[in-house]
C-alpha cells in the first residue's frame, strides 16, 4: 500500500515538473492517476482535461480518462467508451483490460 509520504514525494517532483513545462503530458497523467488513487476523482478529471487540452493526440489521456470514468461514475459507460474510442483514432493500441470493461 502507497502511503501519504510516498505520495507526498510523488507530488514534489511532479509539481517540480510541471514548473518547469506545466504541460509536460506525463506528470499530468500522473498526477491525475494520484489524485484518483486518493479518492480525487474531481481533481483527477481536471487535470486529465488538462493534459488532453495541451496534448490532444497523445491517447494516454484518453484512455485514462476512460478509466477514470469506469472507476467514478454511475451510468458513465458511454463516456468512457468514447474516450477510449477517441484514444484509439489518436493511434493508441488496443487495450484489452480496458475494452473488456468497456464491454461489460
Amino acid at each position: 500500500q502507497i502511503g501519504e509520504r510516498e505520495y507526498e514525494r510523488a507530488e514534489g517532483e511532479i509539481a517540480a515538473i510541471l514548473k518547469k513545462n506545466p504541460n509536460d503530458v506525463t506528470a499530468l497523467n500522473l498526477r491525475a492517476a494520484k489524485e484518483a488513487h486518493q479518492g480525487r476523482f474531481a481533481d483527477a478529471e481536471r487535470t486529465l482535461d488538462r493534459a488532453i487540452q495541451s496534448h490532444p493526440r497523445d491517447y494516454h489521456a484518453y484512455y485514462n480518462m476512460a478509466t477514470l470514468y469506469l472507476q467514478s461514475k454511475t451510468d458513465a459507460i458511454d463516456g468512457a467508451r468514447r474516450y477510449y474510442e477517441t484514444g484509439r483514432a489518436m493511434g493508441g493500441p488496443e487495450d484489452v483490460e480496458l475494452k473488456a470493461a468497456l464491454e461489460k
